[in-house]
């Protein structure tokens, strides 16, 4: 029995990033997540890492992590290796950030993205992620596509905790504006350590 999932393949550091949950907005230059909202997607990751460094300038000046954290959140990132479906998030809103959007909430924007140059992209708000007990070598595709994770026990898939500092760390909170295209939708509630979460199998 398995749980067929959509799939997108994130490049390094940004998948980590996601799945230890300081990463909550996506970004893309189109609403490629859109028909995904309300779904679960399996994070992918890829052989290549994010060109630029500037993930680095956001996690410790605009976050205010220090090095020993942002290296042990790479390293927890790389604990399955390239190449493989690493962990589940679910896809919320996708919306268009105009450049009305006042500067403070860009700004806010800009952090849970972890990354600059927003305006004129579509984000997509990602909540609840977990890492697989298993991670499942896979080829990465362009676009969305579909997986099967064969990871059950009696219909339940079970949260796993991650580094318990890393909900120590800032968290960012958004206001409900909207913007030229869609609202911007508030952070979900983060979900609670060991938390169950029931499936449907397929058949």
């Amino acid at each position: 029995m398995t749980l067929q999932v959509g799939c997108l393949s994130f490049r390094q550091p940004y998948a980590g990033l996601v799945l230890n949950g300081v990463k909550s907005i996506e970004t893309r230059w189109r609403p490629l997540l859109s028909t995904m909202e309300n779904c679960t997607l399996a994070i992918h990751i890829a052989q290549k890492d994010w060109e630029g460094d500037q993930w680095r300038d956001m996690l410790t000046n605009t976050l205010g992590m220090s090095h020993m954290q942002v290296e042990e959140l790479l390293a927890s990132g790389d604990r399955f290796g390239r190449g493989v479906v690493a962990g589940l998030v679910e896809v919320g809103e996708t919306w268009c950030c105009s450049d009305s959007v006042p500067e403070e909430d860009l700004r806010e924007m800009e952090k849970a993205a972890v990354l600059t140059g927003l305006t004129e992209k579509h984000l997509t708000q990602l909540s609840n992620p977990r890492w697989l007990k298993e991670p499942l070598y896979a080829r990465g595709h362009k676009d969305i596509w579909t997986v099967d994770i064969p990871e059950l026990v009696d219909d339940i898939l079970v949260v796993q905790e991650n580094i318990h500092h890393f909900s120590e760390w800032p968290k960012v909170t958004l206001v409900n504006r909207r913007a030229r295209c869609l609202p911007m939708p508030t952070l979900f509630k983060p979900v609670e350590k060991n938390t169950k979460i029931r499936i449907q199998r397929s058949q």
